[in-house]
């Protein structure tokens, strides 16, 4: 009999060692599946981004199909045209005005480098706005 509580004894510390385990191994388990389910949490936000953003794609390439390519190129030359034509006029007005501040320099008898000044900033104000029609 003391054999058999001897045994049971033993048999009782191998299932707690056993059951200790088990338990640590669940743990484990627990603390994987946790890992694994931020990790799909993730990949789901990426994937609702991502189907998203091709939704959007998607329509940008319909409107893009859709689009009457000749009249909007057509409508930008116009566009470009009428650009074209106010800088010209700018130019006329730039150079009008030109003669005339020049004009006034050599009859007032003023400070002549102010006037050539003053006249220097205006080209390059007329320059960039050729460069900017010119990108247009």
């Amino acid at each position: 009999m003391e054999e058999q509580l001897a045994e049971a004894r033993k048999l009782q510390e191998q299932i707690k060692s056993e059951s200790g385990q088990q338990k640590d191994e669940v743990g484990k388990l627990l603390s994987k599946n946790t890992v694994v389910e931020t990790y799909a949490s993730d990949l789901q936000r990426k994937m609702d981004v991502l189907t998203l953003e091709l939704r959007e794609k998607t329509q940008e390439l319909e409107q893009l199909k859709t689009t009457d390519w000749t009249k909007r190129l057509l409508e930008r030359n116009s566009q470009i045209e009428s650009l074209r034509d106010q800088l010209l006029e700018q130019e006329k007005n730039y150079s009008d005005l030109k003669a005339q501040l020049t004009a006034a320099a050599q009859m007032s008898g003023g400070n002549r480098k102010h006037f050539e000044t003053f006249v220097e900033e205006q080209s390059k104000e007329l320059l960039k706005a050729r460069k900017i029609v010119r990108v247009a």
